[in-house]
């Protein structure tokens, strides 16, 4: 199947939303710096529009797995693709952990204490996503692997919910750290975490080890999504119709389940999972209809578009210039700049907000204009 321009374009939107996201951590880091909520994480439970780049990124995966693959047939995969896969998956999670050491670098530079060095991570957790469903949708096919992440998102909620926590006891959903997700990260991981509050219970990675499993599952439901695009029913409409009614319904399956296990997206629940997927499906028809079938193609597409086609570049770019930009002078100046404008405290961080994205649209741009495309 030729490649789907809309999903490059939905793909370059979430990345732009994570360097939105980041930058607005960044800056609400700095003394005296204030942003607006909605452009933040929650602290714990609950769903805001910054909590939903990272799901919409992974389901995106999943599609682009199944749009650039040849299904499952059942018999044995082909090794070299295999190896292709793994190889992958290992610069994936070598990149986020350079990175990691990067972001450590700029703290011991800046003459600060920094934490012990992270392990996971974005990346990390992307790597290890793209293993698990690559190889999963070598080996099996669209009914299988429906079966297999309905049958994780199933048995994770036990898991967090009913297994005693060793040392702490029963287990509190809405108590970070007090979980078998945590326990396990911090036992496994010591304090390489990116929330490691030594002394007391409340230690966890927000990608941590058990919990990359419901986001396997949550690539593994893309991958379905994929094989949908690649053999579509007759006529846009009734795609549309099928990608708009199965997000609608994974909205209220999500927030239905959510009322008995908390939507918490650093424990990536299974809850959040079908949540998530749905808004993501209600995403991926509006871009299909936008881009694929009315033909859209001004500069907000291209825009867009350029994030999309050199992605994980792109992301690594914004952790190299944006610590220094926003955690440095240049962005509580420019805060000061809007302050003195007379700006409300959260519109005075725009502008450095929009300035990192331009910063790395520079870079993304060129690329895009000259056609470099760099697959990691």
């Amino acid at each position: 199947m030729g490649r789907l321009r809309s999903i490059d374009v939905l793909r370059g939107a979430t990345v732009v939303g994570m360097i939105v996201v980041n930058a607005a951590a960044m800056l609400e880091r700095g003394e005296g710096v204030s942003t607006y909520p909605v452009l933040l994480h929650v602290a714990w439970d609950g769903c805001r529009p910054a909590d939903l780049v990272f799901p919409f990124f992974l389901l995106i995966l999943g599609i682009s797995i199944s749009l650039a693959s040849r299904p499952s047939d059942g018999s044995s995969p082909d090794r070299t693709q295999t190896r292709q896969i793994v190889r992958r998956s290992v610069r994936l999670i070598s990149l986020g952990v350079g990175l990691n050491a990067y972001a450590y670098g700029l703290l011991w530079l800046a003459g600060m204490d920094p934490p012990a060095l992270r392990v996971l991570g974005v990346l990390q957790r992307i790597g290890l996503c793209y293993l698990g469903a690559a190889l999963a949708y070598r080996w099996i096919g669209t009914v299988g692997r429906a079966a297999l992440a309905v049958a994780i998102l199933l048995a994770y909620w036990p898991l967090l919910s009913l297994v005693p926590v060793p040392g702490l006891g029963a287990p509190d959903l809405w108590m970070p750290g007090q979980n078998l997700s945590a326990w396990i990260d911090a036992t496994v991981l010591g304090t390489h975490l990116d929330v490691s509050n030594v002394g007391d219970a409340s230690a966890y990675d927000s990608e941590g080890i058990l919990s990359t499993l419901p986001a396997i599952a949550q690539v593994l439901l893309g991958t379905l999504v994929g094989d949908r695009l690649r053999s579509p029913p007759s006529g846009s409409v009734r795609l549309l119709a099928e990608l708009t009614g199965a997000g609608v319904l994974l909205i209220a399956l999500g927030g239905a389940w959510g009322t008995v296990l908390p939507t918490v997206k650093k424990l990536w629940t299974s809850s959040y999972v079908l949540s998530t997927t749905g808004g993501a499906l209600l995403a991926t028809a509006l871009a299909y209809a936008l881009v694929d079938v009315r033909g859209w193609r001004g500069a907000a597409v291209r825009f867009q578009e350029a994030f999309g086609r050199n992605a994980i570049t792109a992301y690594v770019l914004h952790i190299l210039l944006l610590g220094p930009l926003l955690a440095g002078p240049p962005g509580p100046v420019l805060y000061a700049v809007g302050l003195g404008m007379g700006l409300s405290a959260p519109a005075a961080s725009l502008p450095p907000i929009v300035a990192g994205v331009a910063v790395v649209f520079v870079p993304i741009g060129l690329l895009y204009r000259r056609r470099w495309f760099i697959r990691i």
